[in-house]
């Protein structure tokens, strides 16, 4: 997404696609950006979720965007300038693909993809069409990921032979 703007008027034009799970957050923090960001359209299949995501989008900067159902609607806006993309994983990099190539900038919530090549095909596309895309890796910024990067670097730990990660819900 673009960092300058052409004119402190200006803000981006975002949409959400998909948020029934983190792009409802994404709403939230968009809409508060008022003053460098506003949400143009919003996009969800289940028409309740779009009602949710319209009362959250209210609620927080008090402004309304069209509501849609296809993201090919999303593409065509010429208001969009970036996508915002928090749909089921299987559909991350057919719209994102998509998207680059409509002139959109892309942030993709994690994980992009589940094929290998899929992530050489969306940074082919970002080149090719002058885009940027940004995987979602929130953790990674945080404070304490940075602070675990230099313990490990140190050699304070030793070798490191074997890493498990799980995950409980």
């Amino acid at each position: 997404i673009r960092t300058t703007l052409a004119s402190a008027n200006e803000r981006i034009g975002v949409a959400v696609i998909g948020f029934n799970g983190m792009g409802r957050g994404h709403i939230k923090r968009l809409a508060a950006m008022q003053n460098q960001a506003q949400v143009v359209r919003l996009c969800d299949l289940d028409p309740e979720v779009r009602a949710r995501g319209a009362a959250i989008l209210k609620e927080v900067s008090g402004e309304t965007a069209p509501l849609c159902s296809e993201y090919e609607r999303v593409l065509e806006d010429k208001s969009v300038d970036a996508v915002v993309i928090a749909t089921p994983h299987h559909w991350h990099i057919p719209i994102a693909l998509r998207a680059l190539q409509a002139g959109k900038d892309v942030y993709c919530e994690k994980p992009a993809s589940h094929v290998y090549n899929e992530g050489r095909l969306v940074v082919e596309a970002a080149r090719k069409y002058g885009r940027v895309f940004q995987h979602g890796t929130q953790t990674r910024s945080m404070g304490v990921t940075a602070e675990a990067r230099k313990v490990l670097a140190s050699g304070v730990l030793g070798e490191i032979r074997m890493a498990k990660a799980w995950n409980v819900q």
